[in-house]
């Protein structure tokens, strides 16, 4: 079987990679997941560096590394607030209230895309023709303004 180069390049440093991921995120699983995660972007984007390789890992680590903190916070919440479930659904609701109520456009969108689907800002920024970094500052307004509009 013949590999075009890209592909070559990504199986000739998948145990190097690997190990980077493990390293990062305490965990085989998650490191497969960023390893698959790695191939299909540099499927549809090649590339023949192995730099190009280390620097999306990282960024796909730190991705989900901050997904799981959000679930750790989450769940954490709903943990201490599981004693109470009127008051879990009250909260719950009340942040619905603020997402729909107080964000609007991009901002909502992002969130909406980070929160509820999952993506991570690459694809955020692909699917809505922003930049990352759009994206990253979306995101961290509409958080902003949630938490400012709880402490009230």
């Amino acid at each position: 079987m013949k590999h075009d180069s890209p592909t070559s390049t990504f199986l000739t440093l998948r145990l190097h990679l690997h190990s980077v991921a493990s390293a990062i995120l305490h965990s085989d699983d998650e490191a497969e997941d960023a390893l698959q995660e790695l191939f299909v972007r540099t499927w549809q984007r090649p590339a023949d560096k192995p730099g190009y390789y280390l620097n999306a890992l990282r960024n796909i680590c730190i991705d989900a590394l901050r997904r799981r903190h959000a679930s750790v916070e989450v769940d954490n919440v709903q943990i201490a607030q599981s004693e109470d479930t009127v008051e879990r659904r009250d909260t719950i609701e009340h942040v619905r209230r603020i997402v729909e109520s107080n964000l609007n456009g991009i901002v909502r969108k992002v969130f909406e895309m980070y929160v509820y689907d999952e993506l991570d800002y690459d694809e955020i920024s692909v699917r809505l023709g922003i930049s990352v970094e759009a994206a990253r500052t979306a995101l961290s307004r509409a958080r902003k303004t949630i938490r400012n509009k709880c402490e009230l």
